[in-house]
């Protein structure tokens, strides 16, 4: 028996989480999978993870019209409850943001003007370009979570079977999309 997107994506919601600050209602938690630091759901759907308040908006009310977001009343990343979220720009969820007092304290980056920010990117871009050779690669570089002998056995390993590239994160200890980015040779093209 085939289990429908609704039910799939219901079945990984507790309905019993906390009541947020400011809110009324509890909120309803994403259970499953999240997108990294953002602490924000995933729902995988049609091999491609989303946003799960965003399936939920959808789900609930139909498509979001380009250009929106769908934004957090109770700003709980992992909350999928329907009434908690809402519709707005960039901008609408910047001025949410700020009239809650989100804004992390001496973040720098936050206060920085336009024409500021270009300024200092300009800078570090002029710079990183003229020192190329001097930049980490590969293991050297602080975020790598491979060395170059597993890359080389990663593309050697790899047959494009499907499901291969969850096989051989799991086996060298990292993500699907570091493993993929290897073997399309996205990434790691010195070796």
């Amino acid at each position: 028996m085939q289990v429908s997107v609704e039910e799939r994506f219901w079945s990984k919601v507790n309905e019993d989480g906390p009541v947020m600050k400011g809110m009324e209602t509890k909120c309803w938690v994403w259970t499953a999978a999240v997108f990294g630091k953002t602490n924000y759901g995933a729902f995988q759907l049609e091999r491609q993870a989303h946003r799960a308040h965003r399936i939920a908006w959808m789900l609930t009310f139909g498509e979001v019209p380009a250009a929106l977001f769908v934004l957090h009343r109770c700003d709980n990343p992992k909350c999928v409850r329907p009434d908690h979220l809402f519709l707005g720009t960039h901008k609408d969820n910047m001025n949410d943001r700020d009239s809650k007092g989100r804004q992390a304290q001496g973040d720098r980056h936050a206060m920085t003007t336009l024409p500021d920010l270009r300024s200092r990117l300009s800078k570090v871009m002029s710079s990183s370009q003229r020192h190329k050779e001097s930049r980490p690669k590969g293991s050297t570089h602080w975020n790598a979570q491979v060395t170059e002998k597993d890359v080389l056995k990663i593309r050697a390993e790899y047959t494009g079977k499907y499901g291969q590239y969850i096989s051989l994160a799991k086996k060298y200890k990292t993500t699907r999309v570091v493993i993929m980015n290897i073997v399309k040779k996205k990434t790691w093209q010195h070796v």
